[in-house]
């Protein structure tokens, strides 16, 4: 059996065989030789090459995804004078600790009662309560409809006679599309995330940022190597040995992903048989979801109790599960008071009801069949 199955969020997303480990430890060594350790030409290739490769444009290099969302929220600030955040109360808690970590308001909206997109009736609420920065987080390889989120900026800054931003957080999302469209077109910024567990890596960490504005380009890079002595800084520079490997990556990053959507499409077609299970996906024909979790949500006809109970038999049977979509304020004690205890009652009642099945580009056929006969048979069980 697979190494990772028995992981429901395996520790290394991307599959590394002896070949790539050999030939990056070669030119590792060649580098180190030669007694210089800069990597700002390897940066730049990195940068051209993640772009080609994902058709992206003014793309920048950052140490990681939430020192990304950072320097787009320094950004907004900057121009619009403050930074007002709404985002789904489904996510990852550390970008929601980021936010009021570094002094922005933040405000949780609750999502849809059958995905991670927003409920979008509460999104204009919340937008025309002061809000002025949608940030969209696209959970688990799934994308976020990103016509409506667009319409509703859109309509709000008709209204309200203010810039509405958009970002995205791709951290879990590397590739994903809607109407055919990558992502970051709909947005201002566009965040990557290249930490261990996702579709790719930079040896543990790493992180990126698409600009929409070139002139935003400019900024992100200089506020990376301590301002250029002009503006804003830190040192949000990463390594020559991280890049290098990130290179190495690229040229195996799409067939993985293509590994993984090809996986989770024979999972679905299997599974959307037996009515037990529902799927997140948005609601739009068009989208194309990459797979970082395989996740599934027990049908409402069933008691939301029985998750840990299927997560138990899967797990008794060499199948690794994971609950990695909690509402923030349920995993972070810090958020829940400084957001004054939120509730959000659709957030509430997916967090009971969804999980993750193991998922990995390693997979042989016969894994995926153990994986997918083992589900139809917890569900025909259960039915």
């Amino acid at each position: 059996m697979n190494e990772f199955m028995c992981f429901g969020e395996p520790n290394i997303g991307c599959n590394i065989d002896d070949e790539f480990v050999d030939r990056y430890v070669h030119q590792l060594s060649s580098i180190m030789r030669s007694k210089s350790f800069s990597a700002n030409s390897l940066v730049e290739e990195f940068e051209r090459k993640f772009s080609f490769t994902f058709n992206e444009e003014n793309f920048s290099l950052i140490t990681n995804a939430t020192t990304a969302l950072e320097l787009a929220l320094y950004v907004v600030k900057l121009e619009s004078g403050f930074a007002h955040v709404v985002t789904q109360a489904i996510g990852f808690f550390g970008v929601h600790s980021m936010v009021l970590s570094r002094g922005y308001s933040l405000t949780l909206c609750d999502v849809q009662k059958t995905s991670f997109d927003f409920d979008y009736s509460e999104l204009e609420t919340k937008l025309l309560n002061g809000a002025n920065v949608i940030l969209v987080t696209h959970m688990n390889g799934i994308p976020v409809n990103m016509k409506s989120v667009t319409d509703i900026a859109k309509k709000i800054s008709h209204i309200t006679k203010r810039k509405i931003w958009i970002i995205d957080d791709l951290s879990r999302s590397l590739g994903a599309k809607i109407d055919s469209c990558n992502i970051s077109k709909f947005s201002d910024f566009s965040v990557f995330s290249f930490q261990s567990k996702k579709h790719m890596t930079l040896l543990g960490e790493g992180g990126g940022v698409v600009c929409k504005d070139s002139a935003h380009v400019d900024f992100i890079k200089a506020a990376r190597g301590f301002g250029n002595k002009k503006t804003y800084g830190f040192n949000h520079k990463i390594s020559f040995s991280q890049v290098l490997f990130g290179l190495n990556a690229l040229d195996i990053v799409q067939e993985q992903i293509d590994k993984r959507i090809s996986m989770g499409l024979s999972r679905d077609k299997a599974i959307s048989k037996i009515g037990f299970f529902d799927f997140l996906y948005p609601d739009t024909i068009d989208f194309k979801c990459t797979y970082y979790l395989y996740t599934l949500k027990i049908n409402e006809k069933y008691p939301s109790e029985i998750r840990d109970q299927i997560i138990n038999i899967l797990k008794s049977k060499g199948i690794g599960c994971s609950i990695a979509n909690f509402p923030v304020y349920k995993i972070s004690d810090f958020i829940n008071y400084h957001l004054n205890f939120p509730v959000c009652k659709n957030a509430d009642n997916l967090g009971q009801r969804i999980f993750s099945v193991s998922m990995h580009p390693s997979f042989s056929d016969k894994d995926e069949e153990h994986i997918i006969n083992s589900l139809c048979e917890i569900a025909n069980a259960y039915r």
